[in-house]
Order: structure tokens, then C-alpha cells, then sequence
């Protein structure tokens, strides 16, 4: 961590009980993770506040995600046609709706390879992907994958 970040869950003995005190393996960081969208962990370091309200229609979901190793980092339920007022699923100026679901995530090459399997299975399902060179494209390597 850096010293322009605060991040506060206790004390450092605390912050090691809910994020683990070395992670060994692969599922010790996809726990993590998981427990956050289960609202174990009230937030992250790369995510100072907790799992919204609209997520909850998906938190069972999210979890599964993550403990699969595809480590989500932004989603959004299945509420297509709300609108941006809603109260629990809007955001954004009145007038508007809110669009498709989607989940962002960063995969293993394995991972985005089962990943792009299940799109390129599925006709209404889209993805965007890139790789941490930068690179976009078909068949790359992904690290963030989006399915909508």
C-alpha cells in the first residue's frame, strides 16, 4: 500500500483475520474476494465501500464467480429497462434506463478461455477483453473479461 491510501479494517492483526495472512494459493485470493460479495469483508483495498444494494439479486452468483477464479470486479443485475431513477437500480440523470446485466472480471488465460467457450456459445451474450499488455482481440490471453 501506498501512503496516499487509507485503508482501515482494524487493527493489522484484524485486516489479516478477514483478508487472509499470506496468501499460498490461487483460492486463497478468489476467497477473499468472495467474501466480500458475501458482505464478510466490508470492503477491500481496491474497493473502499461495500457491495451495493443491486447486487444482492446477484451476490450468490458473484460468489460462485469468484471462487471459480474469475475474480469480479463490477456487475450489474439482470434489471434491463429500469429507470435511472429507480431507487435501488438506477444511477445517472432522470429520463434514462438502465442497461443490460453484465459482470466484469480478471481471468487466468484458462479462465478466459472457458470464458470466450460459453459466449461463443451463447448468441446473446457478448464479451470485451484485454489483455495486461494492452492487447484486445479474440484470442488472446484475457486478464478483465466483460460478459453482458
Amino acid at each position: 500500500m501506498s501512503h496516499f491510501y487509507n485503508f482501515s479494517l482494524g487493527s493489522e492483526d484484524d485486516r489479516r483475520a478477514m483478508l487472509g495472512h499470506s496468501p499460498t494459493n490461487p483460492s486463497d485470493v478468489y476467497e477473499v474476494f468472495a467474501r466480500y460479495v458475501e458482505n464478510k469483508v466490508p470492503h477491500i483495498p481496491w474497493c473502499e465501500t461495500p457491495l451495493q444494494p443491486e447486487s444482492y439479486l446477484i451476490q450468490t452468483q458473484l460468489a460462485a464467480l469468484n471462487r471459480a477464479g474469475f475474480l469480479t470486479i463490477n456487475s450489474q443485475p439482470p434489471v434491463n429497462g429500469a429507470p435511472s431513477t429507480h431507487s435501488t437500480f438506477g444511477w445517472g440523470g432522470a429520463g434514462g434506463y438502465v442497461q443490460k446485466a453484465y459482470c466484469e472480471c480478471f481471468v487466468s488465460p484458462e479462465n478466459a478461455n472457458k470464458l470466450v467457450a460459453m459466449v461463443t456459445d451463447n448468441p446473446s451474450m457478448k464479451e470485451s477483453r484485454t489483455t495486461s499488455r494492452g492487447r484486445r482481440g479474440r484470442h488472446y490471453g484475457t486478464d478483465l473479461g466483460c460478459v453482458s
